[in-house]
């Protein structure tokens, strides 16, 4: 068990537990327990430390070198043969360490209250898929990494506040994240029949950091100048554009106006394919609903260039030849008549190699709606650090979507798509549409913030 947790949860005890006799009594008996048992452990781990140094020193000398064995080969069968016994010598004693654990695990649980501590569930990597988590009192703070699979994550995440203020009453000897999944089961037992569909599933954290927004090369249009430095938070970006068969499970779901189904289908046929035909509004209504948001152009910008720097295109700078994405090839009229990726008109989702996020599509198959406004000049005076035009912050934009009724007033689009040529996808070409418009080359991704 857990250095920390003994010694925090004693100290917690110490402050917190009633003052009268009887029950100081009764304390001391436990704290004694506990150090006589944490005694106990550290003299099982010397025992196998010095048993396998006088194995050592006895094996040695009534093991002499054989003939024609050299100092490296005797050295080396000495070695394998002290490792053996050290992990025999360890398993022999495995078993009176973990009881001693057990017992400890329950003198804490049954004994020492744990009101004042407070677990704090820090931001999840679904790439590496392991949490944070921080346990603080007013005698200590430290963290542990919670390695969890992203469908648990999803889980445990939605339902953190339900068993973190219970969760140092679970404290056990198996690993903490089953100690915790275990607790969040038991109480909460249908929550576990939901379809794992949240963004741990499909989505990739972008780190926080800096990154070079704009352009200056010879394809640049002067909405992308002045080329400048952002800062961003991490953020969550969902891996694939919204497909057809998202966006019907949403309006059946919420009574949502529905795209002409009919319409989609010419464009985009089945439900692995991108959602079209959706306005700014009808992605900022899907992306309430499914807990998410859309993307600021910011965010968007930095998750589509993938960790390259200046690059053109989420790959690089070699321009599309019909096996990087879908955009305006030989089988749009008047498109790239060298380059041919398949597809007439959308591609399903993830058709295209991935960036170097793990995102797919960033360039080409959908325009794809972001949380902006769309200011032409936007970059001569937007903020250096989390930018976003239209509104104070992303919490405000989100908050007051309906409001915005106003056709006239622009919201960005990004990433160009299946109708456009080569200039048009790339990273940082900007483009627009009213909140109103919905068209065949206009669909979405969700983002989410690291902290709710």
């Amino acid at each position: 068990m857990h250095k920390a947790i003994q010694y925090l949860l004693v100290f917690v005890a110490m402050g917190i537990l009633i003052s009268t006799a009887p029950a100081q009594d009764a304390f001391d008996k436990v704290i004694t327990q506990i150090k006589a048992l944490e005694t106990k452990l550290d003299q099982n781990r010397k025992r196998v430390a010095m048993e396998t140094a006088e194995f050592r020193k006895n094996h040695k000398n009534n093991a002499p070198k054989v003939m024609f064995e050299s100092d490296a080969m005797y050295a080396e069968r000495m070695a394998k043969l002290d490792v053996t016994v050290s992990e025999h010598r360890l398993a022999l004693l495995k078993q009176h360490i973990e009881a001693d654990q057990i017992e400890l695990a329950r003198l804490h649980r049954e004994h020492i209250p744990s009101s004042d501590v407070e677990v704090t569930l820090g931001t999840y990597d679904a790439n590496d898929e392991f949490f944070l988590i921080t346990f603080e009192a007013s005698t200590e703070r430290f963290t542990e990494r919670l390695d969890i699979k992203r469908e648990d994550a999803r889980i445990l995440y939605n339902n953190w506040d339900k068993v973190s203020k219970t969760v140092y009453r679970t404290v056990g000897p198996a690993p903490t994240y089953k100690r915790i999944l275990a607790k969040v089961a038991l109480a909460y037992p249908d929550m576990w029949r939901e379809p794992v569909t949240g963004y741990f599933s499909d989505a990739v954290l972008i780190p926080a950091g800096d990154f070079e927004m704009g352009s200056n090369d010879s394809d640049a249009h002067h909405n992308e100048k002045p080329v400048h430095t952002v800062y961003l938070d991490a953020f969550y970006m969902d891996k694939y554009e919204v497909t057809v068969g998202q966006y019907k499970a949403f309006v059946q779901a919420t009574g949502h106006r529905a795209p002409d189904w009919n319409r989609v289908a010419e464009y985009s046929p089945t439900d692995q394919y991108p959602i079209i035909y959706v306005s700014w509004h009808d992605a900022m209504a899907y992306a309430k609903w499914a807990g998410k948001r859309l993307p600021t152009e910011a965010e968007w910008e930095k998750a589509a260039r993938g960790c390259l720097i200046g690059a053109k295109y989420p790959w690089g700078d070699a321009p599309p030849n019909g096996r990087r994405c879908n955009f305006a090839d030989k089988n749009f009229p008047g498109g790239d008549e060298n380059a041919d990726d398949g597809y007439e008109y959308t591609a399903p989702v993830g058709s295209f190699p991935a960036n170097g996020y793990g995102l797919h599509d960033m360039a080409g198959n959908v325009y794809e709606w972001c949380l902006d406004e769309y200011q032409a000049d936007f970059y001569s005076s937007s903020l250096l650090r989390n930018p976003i035009a239209g509104a104070n912050s992303v919490t405000k934009a989100i908050n007051n979507f309906k409001d915005n009724n106003l056709t006239n007033v622009s919201r960005v689009l990004r990433g160009g798509s299946w109708n456009y040529s080569a200039r048009y996808v790339r990273v940082a070409n900007r483009d627009w549409g009213t909140p109103t418009e919905a068209d065949s080359d206009l669909g979405f991704r969700c983002a989410r913030s690291v902290t709710p």
